[in-house]
Parts: structure tokens; C-alpha cells; sequence
């Protein structure tokens, strides 16, 4: 997983009152189910101001400028989501066959963007069942999945398989034998 730090510079702020608000969508804060994010919002001199990435939908820390460190800003969780969309859970669940190097997968949205991609499977991994958890915003997507050697993941070379789930127990896809680079199953979320 890449970590990326984004720095947002403004500069000069005037005297007075000011409310600094972390959103994120999904309501589970920028840290710690999904990776180890973290924000700071500091002076340019170095002086922080709010810190933090455990939250729910959203934070506020109300601050005033000049900031000279030796007041307390006062920082307000909030559980309520802003509107925005949510997501939906699906779990793909894929039994590799005996060459389970050979194979991967991408879900992709309708605007051709790779919403979520396989991890590298190995072949200590041969025949076993993979499961990923995958959020998804609703909206029509594909599962494409690959084989190197183009004869699908059953039944000349083991017993693989995939099946893509709803969080309520809907078979979105299944599948395993094909012949051909890949197979694509289309899926609807709502």
C-alpha cells in the first residue's frame, strides 16, 4: 500500500476565529481499519493546532489566530455522516487452482476505473480460498478475471472458482471455467 502526504499551505490568516473540518465519507475516520492516516494543522511557525485521524464522519477544531500555542483549540467529534455517498461491502471469495500465480482480478466501475484489484496471488497459495472484503460506491460494474495460460482457473489444473457476494448474501457472480485471457461477469449495486 503507497502512502501518500498531502500538504495544504494557506497562508496570512487574518485575526479572528476559524474552524478547521476533516470530513471522510465512509464514516470511519482517516485512521486505523483502513490504513494508519493522520492529519496535523499547524502554524508556520510549528505549532500544532489539531492533530488526530480517529474520528467518525467528521471533526472540527475551532482555533483562533494569532495562535500562540498556550490556548487549548477545541476539537469536536462528529458521529452524524455528512451527505455523501456510502458504500457497499461485497466479498470476493476466489479458490485458486494449481497455479494460482497466473490469475488475477479487477473490479471496474462503468467509467472504466479500477475500483478495487487482486493481490498477488503465489503458488504456496494453490488451492486455497482467497477472500477480499471490497467497499463500493452503487453504480454497474464488471469483475474481470485473468489467466496467464488463458484456460480459466477449473478444471484442467484444479478445482478454482470465484464468487462475488452482496452483504446480504446476493450472488453478484460465479464462475471459474473459461477459455480465453479472461472472463468479465457485469454486477449492479444500488
Amino acid at each position: 500500500m503507497a502512502t501518500t502526504t498531502q500538504v495544504d499551505e494557506v497562508c496570512d490568516l487574518s485575526d479572528g476565529g476559524y474552524a478547521f473540518t476533516i470530513f471522510d465519507g465512509y464514516g470511519d475516520g482517516v485512521c486505523c481499519s483502513w490504513g494508519e492516516g493522520s492529519y496535523t494543522l499547524s502554524t508556520k511557525g510549528g505549532l500544532t493546532i489539531a492533530s488526530g485521524g480517529e474520528f467518525k464522519a467528521s471533526e472540527t477544531t475551532s482555533f483562533s489566530m494569532p495562535f500562540a500555542g498556550d490556548s487549548t483549540p477545541t476539537t469536536v467529534p462528529t458521529t452524524q455522516a455528512p451527505v455523501q455517498p456510502t458504500c457497499t461491502t461485497i466479498e470476493i471469495s476466489v479458490t485458486l487452482d494449481d497455479y494460482p500465480q497466473d490469475t488475477n482480478w479487477n473490479v471496474v466501475d462503468s467509467s472504466g476505473g479500477v475500483a478495487a484489484t487482486s493481490p498477488a496471488y503465489d503458488v504456496s497459495m494453490k488451492g486455497s480460498t482467497q477472500v477480499e472484503s471490497v467497499c463500493l460506491l452503487a453504480g454497474s460494474y464488471s469483475f474481470d478475471i485473468y489467466d496467464v495460460y488463458e484456460d480459466g482457473i477449473c478444471c484442467s489444473w484444479g478445482q478454482g472458482s470465484y464468487t462475488l457476494t452482496s452483504a446480504n448474501g446476493e450472488v453478484l457472480a460465479t464462475g471459474g471455467e473459461w477459455l480465453g485471457p479472461s472472463e468479465t461477469k457485469t454486477f449492479q449495486l444500488t
